[in-house]
Parts: structure tokens; C-alpha cells; sequence
């Protein structure tokens, strides 16, 4: 909520859609969207989140702790630069200054959005962030890579 108020003070139009829980009435604004929860098991509400993502410029999620991130990896291979705290996993999905950036832990809403404007003041940086976030995430990401990752480490253990 803080970042994009900055962003908006500072001239730029910004909205922002929050994904995957239903905000605090505190946090109602003209320039929020708040479709809640929404069922990748459920063919409609998955389009509407990849409609989000493929509408959207950037991701951002100033989570406190994150096992891995997966998220951060659905963005990327939908070209999203990524801005998320340097906690837990997150360093694992998001790499910082390639596919994303990567904040301190405790950083305010004013640092994601200082941040941002960087990013999307030269679009030079921008596409360059966009398109190293999609190919990371292809060659990283994907179930195909997964498997034979899987694979190789059977192999390496003998198992059979």
C-alpha cells in the first residue's frame, strides 16, 4: 500500500492488484484491485490471475518469509521484473539485479517504490530486466528442467 502511494505521489500511474487474500478495509483505494484468492485448480480464476500477470509490468511481494518463492518464478516467465526482500528463499527464484530486485528484509513500502521508479525510469533497464527474468526462468523453472534435474540426481545417486 505505502509503495504505491509513493509511486503515485511521485507522479506515476500506478495500480496495483494483490493476489491471494482479501485486504483490510483500511487498505480500500481507487487504484487497488483485490480479487482475493483465486483457484489454479479452477480453469476461470487461473485465466484471471494469468490475465493479471500478462497486464501487469512488475511483480512485487514484500513477503517476511518464503520457503522458495514460487510466485516470484511465475512472473518471470511471464517477463515480470521482481522486487521481493533478500529472506529465505526468495534469493533462490529471484536473482537481484538480473530477473529482479532484491530488497533488504526490513525495507518500507518508500524503498520497494524508490527501487521501481529505477527500473522503470529507463526502459533500456526495464526491457533488459523483463527479458533476462523470462529466459532465467525457462532455463530454470520450467517441469521439464525439474525432471531432468530429478533424473540427473537419481543417477547420481544410483537409484533406480
Amino acid at each position: 500500500y505505502n509503495c504505491l502511494i509513493e509511486l503515485i505521489r511521485s507522479g506515476i500511474d500506478a495500480e496495483l492488484i494483490v493476489c491471494g487474500c482479501t485486504l483490510p478495509k483500511k487498505y480500500i483505494h481507487p487504484k487497488i484491485k483485490n480479487p482475493g484468492f483465486l483457484d489454479k485448480n479452477d480453469v476461470q480464476q487461473l485465466a484471471q490471475l494469468n490475465r493479471h500477470f500478462s497486464e501487469s509490468d512488475i511483480f512485487i511481494l514484500p513477503t517476511k518469509q518464503e520457503a522458495f518463492g514460487i510466485v516470484f518464478c511465475e512472473a518471470a516467465l511471464n517477463g515480470l521484473p521482481s522486487f521481493g526482500p533478500d529472506t529465505g528463499g526468495v534469493s533462490s527464484a529471484l536473482v537481484n539485479g538480473t530477473t529482479g530486485i532484491l530488497l533488504d528484509k526490513n525495507a518500507s513500502g518508500e524503498d520497494y517504490a524508490r527501487e521501481i521508479k529505477k527500473i522503470i525510469s529507463s526502459e533500456e533497464t526495464y526491457q533488459k530486466l523483463s527479458h533476462a527474468a523470462k529466459k532465467y526462468a525457462l532455463e530454470n523453472f520450467t517441469w521439464k528442467k525439474w525432471a531432468v534435474s530429478l533424473i540427473e540426481e537419481f543417477e547420481k545417486r544410483r537409484i533406480k
